[in-house]
């Protein structure tokens, strides 16, 4: 007989908050996934569902399907490309766009990336699949390597035809 699968319990607000509470307590993961009645793996998926990490976890953080099934507005595009050009972590875009970092990583990855990004273009529909753009010297690292690599080889004939004389 096949055991019964393993069904995911969904944490409730009081759990939510109880986490929240033990965590401003500075009480390790463990320990509060023992006082839950929890695994650790699932008290620290569910920190990371809800926010950027132990100091930043939201109990009230929404992880709605249907927040993360709607289309991107032009207001929420433009936000994502003010984020990225902040620097911020893809997660916390997510915590402040109320949407799933999946969902933003999809966004990115679709449409040219964290460096291609453009809310407009993509907005018009201009951008249909990923287009990697290179960093500026990037380039020219690709030449210097294609340059170093053809020095090696004529010298390394140069040898050659020095031993076979």
């Amino acid at each position: 007989m096949n055991p019964e699968p393993k069904l995911r319990k969904f944490y409730s607000l009081e759990e939510r908050l109880k986490i929240k509470s033990l965590l401003d307590q500075k009480i390790s993961v463990p320990d509060i996934a023992l006082s839950l009645g929890r695994s650790t793996n699932g008290v620290w998926s569910e920190i990371k569902r809800r926010g950027c990490g132990m100091e930043n976890y939201d109990p009230f953080y929404v992880t709605d399907a249907y927040t993360n099934r709607r289309k991107y507005t032009l207001e929420e595009r433009k936000l994502l490309f003010e984020c990225i050009q902040k620097g911020m972590k893809r997660i916390e875009i997510s915590k402040i766009m109320k949407r799933s970092s999946a969902s933003i990583i999809h966004q990115l990855n679709k449409h040219g990336g964290m460096l291609g990004y453009d809310p407009f273009s993509v907005h018009q529909g201009e951008f249909s699949f990923y287009t990697p753009v290179l960093k500026k010297d990037l380039k020219s690292r690709i030449e210097n390597i294609e340059m170093q690599l053809e020095i090696i080889t004529t010298t390394l004939q140069e040898i050659l035809d020095g031993k076979n004389n």
